[in-house]
């Protein structure tokens, strides 16, 4: 295989791998946000009027 097609290919798996861990991380943030969220609204706190 031709050097220069290697490294591109290396270089788009790296990015592709950065964008993907990314994207799992904002993933578990939502989560955790949303299911927080929803605990709190749930939880017996007595509501002011």
């Amino acid at each position: 295989m031709d050097p220069a097609i290697a490294h591109r290919l290396a270089r788009c798996s790296h990015l592709g791998h950065a964008l993907a861990v990314i994207e799992m991380l904002t993933g578990q943030l939502y989560l955790v946000t949303v299911i927080g969220l929803l605990i709190g609204n749930f939880s017996g706190r007595p509501k002011t009027t």
